[in-house]
């Protein structure tokens, strides 16, 4: 069939006019070719389009194979084929991932071997990696962020292809490190290899070794498959382009559809250097180019694409659009986190027809931002929540902290938490010794009585004691504040950087969440139970698919779009991430952006629970490309600063830049006041008491709050902890009393400011 004839056909019979680049690329039929799509350029339209070419002009439909990176991916293309063509084309080309494509190799390779095989089971998996992260660090348990770590570092060996002798000393894309991983890898091989099994990432080594030890099985496959396709060719690894190279390499009729500017999965060890430097393997290759962008408004496109020529490793392509102007793209500077959820609840509430997306750049930060939407009637769906939130290790700490101090004789709750005293010096034998005891006694007693302790021990125990008295009168918001300063939780924190790698700033990031969800919470048992009802609250909303709202990583969002997209939580150190690739991060930004087709928001923060942080170096990129910064000045709540507040309408509060038609005063037209006292020389909500425990002889500081302080339209008297409900109205030289799950605790009031 002639060029021009298939284009007429295309037009006239499935309704589908392609514009000059895609024209182009939908007739090459021999030799390799790179074809790179911007965003939105209809490169699947395009692919499929090239396939009904090939069959049209004499190729079998069961020679073609195209590859593309996800189960859902090809399905979804095999379907739109099928409604594209279903009129004039019966043919069912083969759409496969490559793991699938693989593993059908993998069984042919091993049934003509006599090889009896089995896929390993998650939970033998994890079991063999547990037991062998034990084994190789003094019986130490692994967590759930360790065995995430190990399985990402298993595949990226794998697919990275690299031999044993180089594992020690790769650099890693990550920067957590798994303390001998080299062992517990070939620890992990070994087992497959004495039991008959394979994994998900052996399906690819394994197709590999096939390719090269049967010539026969390989030319058997090569006369199938004529032509090869491969889709999303930026996301594709190290051995997967080597599997591809090989099957093609007969006559290299291999087109390879990609975008090297949204090359986004270097953690699972995507390689894109053979993209850009793919005349090294295919010296004759075609590049041809799509880089009109059918989704985007005007000014969207125009930032976006200024915005990516900032990387240096990419092929130079410049994206236009011919839809709308459309609004300028939006940088919103906020001085708190907490804000972007006030300004997306107001903004989201009439969406009419439109579709909108959050998306971040953690998968953590779903967990605030859906707490408030749950709060707030917003319904949302998700394409995955942070699950391992309500497991992790540090959530669990702190839990376990609050409920020890609660019950000071349960002696199995100080058991998860010794070695996390920093600076107490509860070693594993103290515990070892009282671990047994039966008495009925408190944990500070049994361990006051060991004999042979050193001075030093005996008044850290003391200490410890009353610190964990203190701690049992506190509401869990100040309770997680008091763990981190007063039980040393902070230096645990650094001990998890200098031991396994993780970064002080992502910890701190957990406990924010934390505090967060902690507010108008009262103890440890509401807490708890809030946690499990969230939990399951995400999952329902991740089942629902028909919602018009969207929480997504920015890595899940590839592929999508929406009316109105927001960016959040783009702090540096997290967004880009420390020690991490610059320019795939600004990719991951980029790929944000893209997802865009009207409206383009950005949040910009300088605090985060009162902690000063630095915003994206991406969000002033964006700007310096054109996006618009709004300084739009309005007003938003702020924690009071004295003691002469009465009412939450009083409280001070300052500017913030938000959008024009925003209007931070609707929130507060029905709260709640919080009591406070006029008496000026008397103790309120801001004020700072000195206060003296009575019966440890100790001075202490505390400042009055009320715990709901991060969604000011629920302040309540009742949200003040024990202590700080014991304080109002009091003066200087009064002494209270308060109650807690320990016991009564008496203070004198030294000083109130």
């Amino acid at each position: 069939m002639k060029n021009s004839d298939f284009f007429n056909m295309l037009n006239n019979k499935y309704g589908i006019n392609l514009n000059e680049q895609q024209r182009t690329a939908a007739v090459h039929d021999k030799g390799p070719c790179l074809l790179l799509a911007v965003p939105g350029a209809g490169k699947t339209t395009t692919m499929l389009c090239r396939t009904a070419y090939l069959i049209l002009n004499g190729v079998k439909p069961e020679s073609i194979l195209s590859i593309t990176f996800s189960r859902a991916s090809a399905k979804d293309m095999e379907e739109k084929f099928k409604k594209m063509f279903e009129q004039g084309l019966d043919a069912n080309p083969e759409f496969s991932t490559i793991h699938s494509f693989a593993y059908k190799v993998v069984r042919r390779y091993y049934y003509k071997s006599n090889y009896k095989f089995s896929i390993i089971e998650d939970k033998d998996k994890i079991k063999v990696l547990k037991e062998s992260y034990s084994r190789y660090n003094d019986g130490e348990k692994t967590n759930d962020d360790d065995l995430d770590n190990i399985i990402n570092k298993i595949t990226f060996v794998k697919n990275m292809m690299l031999e044993d002798d180089e594992i020690d000393n790769y650099p890693f894309p990550d920067e957590n490190t798994i303390p001998c991983f080299k062992s517990i890898y070939l620890d992990y091989e070994k087992y497959k290899r004495e039991n008959g099994l394979i994994d998900f990432d052996d399906m690819l080594t394994e197709c590999h070794k096939a390719f090269i030890n049967d010539s026969t099985l390989l030319e058997e496959l090569r006369n199938k498959y004529k032509y090869i396709q491969v889709d999303e060719g930026q996301d594709t690894s190290k051995i997967q382009h080597e599997i591809i190279k090989i099957l093609a390499s007969a006559e290299n009729n291999i087109l390879y559809i990609c975008d090297d500017d949204q090359s986004i999965y270097g953690f699972r060890a995507a390689y894109p250097e053979f993209l850009l430097k793919i005349r090294e393997t295919y010296p004759n290759a075609k590049i041809l180019f799509m880089e009109e962008n059918f989704r985007s408004s005007k000014n969207i496109v125009a930032v976006c694409n200024s915005f990516i020529k900032i990387n240096k490793k990419r092929y130079d392509k410049n994206m236009v659009t011919n839809n709308a102007e459309g609004g300028k793209v939006k940088i919103i500077t906020l001085d708190d986190t907490v804000s972007q959820y006030i300004i997306l609840t107001e903004s989201l509430k009439d969406l009419n027809e439109r579709e909108a997306a959050v998306l971040y750049r953690n998968k953590r930060s779903s967990i605030l931002v859906a707490d408030y939407f749950i709060k707030n009637n917003i319904e949302f769906t998700m394409t995955g929540y942070d699950r391992s939130f309500f497991n992790h290790w540090i959530v669990n700490d702190m839990l376990s902290f609050m409920k020890f101090a609660s019950n000071q004789k349960d002696i199995v709750t100080f058991g998860m938490i010794y070695r996390k005293l920093q600076g107490f010096y509860i070693t594993n034998a103290m515990y070892d010794t009282i671990k047994y005891n039966k008495s009925d006694n408190t944990v500070f007693e049994k361990l006051s009585k060991i004999k042979g302790l050193q001075e030093y021990q005996v008044e850290k125990i003391k200490e410890l004691r009353c610190k964990t008295r203190r701690l049992s009168g506190l509401n869990p918001h100040e309770a997680i504040a008091f763990i981190e300063s007063e039980l040393n939780y902070n230096k645990q924190m650094e001990f998890n950087k200098s031991r396994y790698g993780y970064s002080v700033e992502n910890q701190k990031n957990i406990l924010f969440i934390l505090k967060m969800l902690s507010a108008e919470i009262k103890d440890y048992k509401e807490l708890k139970e809030k946690l499990e009802i969230l939990e399951k609250q995400l999952k329902e909303a991740e089942d629902n698919k028909t919602c018009k709202i969207v929480l997504s990583t920015i890595h899940s969002s590839k592929g999508l779009e929406w009316d109105d997209v927001y960016m959040i939580d783009l702090i540096n150190g997290e967004f880009p991430a420390n020690k991490s690739d610059t320019e795939e991060e600004r990719r991951l930004f980029y790929v944000g952006m893209t997802r865009a087709k009207q409206n383009l928001t950005i949040f910009k923060c300088n605090n985060r629970f009162e902690e000063t942080v630095v915003p994206s170096i991406f969000i002033n990129e964006a700007e310096k490309q054109g996006a618009n910064h709004i300084s739009k000045s309005s007003k938003t709540f702020k924690k009071p600063q004295n003691a002469k507040t009465t009412t939450l309408k009083e409280k001070d509060i300052q500017d913030r830049n938000v959008p024009v038609d925003f209007d931070f005063e609707d929130l507060f037209k029905n709260e709640s006041s919080v009591k406070t006292y006029i008496d000026k020389d008397a103790a309120q909500v801001g004020s700072k008491v000195k206060l003296r425990d009575m019966e440890f002889d100790e001075i202490l500081d505390y400042t009055i709050v009320v715990s709901s302080e991060a969604d000011p339209m629920k302040d309540k008297i009742s949200n003040i902890s024990p202590l700080g409900s014991a304080l109002l109205g009091k003066k200087k030289g009064t002494e209270i009393e308060v109650s807690t799950p320990s016991g009564k605790t008496k203070y004198e009031i030294l000083e109130v400011d």
